[in-house]
């Protein structure tokens, strides 16, 4: 039983790790304009909702995302989510005081600005620096420094999928700060 303990304790603490660098991206990124470029857009803005199509680039900041479609909702004048679809979509954003990025992927991403959760599904990636998360769903709460991570389900005599995570051993000197 102790060693289940320690096990689990360890894990918490290597996905402290893991996720702690998530919640230091840029604060300057949300006081820029957004900028969206694609091959076409329609605006209701009677709804609130703008679908952007065809090779679809995102950006605020250090923030880039990238997809196929982008679907766009606006609650008072403000960005409330974004939807993202591609093969894959791709969200990119530089953490605070490092030349280094956090990346997610999958076939859809679903990000809300008002609770700061990013959702990765289909083939989702996570990398943060050096370090990769993969799951079927990846959902990350960069407002709480929370990831939750599934696997594909058991289907059709198939094994269920698994998540798996990858932790870069760190440098002498990152380990001493």
């Amino acid at each position: 039983m102790k060693s289940v303990h320690s096990l689990t304790r360890t894990l918490c603490c290597l996905l402290a790790l893991f996720v702690s660098p998530l919640a230091l991206a840029l604060d300057s990124d949300r006081e820029q304009p957004i900028k969206i470029q694609a091959d076409s857009a329609i605006l209701d803005d009677a709804t609130g909702v703008t679908v952007y199509k065809g090779d679809v680039v995102v950006t605020q900041g250090s923030i880039q995302i990238t997809g196929d479609q982008v679907t766009l909702l606006r609650e008072n004048q403000e960005l409330d989510s974004l939807s993202i679809i591609g093969k894959p979509a791709h969200f990119k954003q530089q953490i605070e005081g490092s030349s280094a990025f956090t990346e997610a992927f999958g076939n859809t991403l679903n990000y809300s600005a008002t609770t700061e959760v990013l959702v990765a599904s289909v083939q989702a990636k996570v990398i943060n620096d050096r370090d990769t998360f993969t799951g079927q769903t990846i959902r990350y709460d960069l407002k709480n420094k929370r990831v939750q991570a599934t696997g594909s389900p058991a289907s059709s005599g198939k094994a269920p999928g698994r998540v798996e995570m990858i932790i870069q051993p760190r440098a002498a000197s990152e380990t001493s700060r």
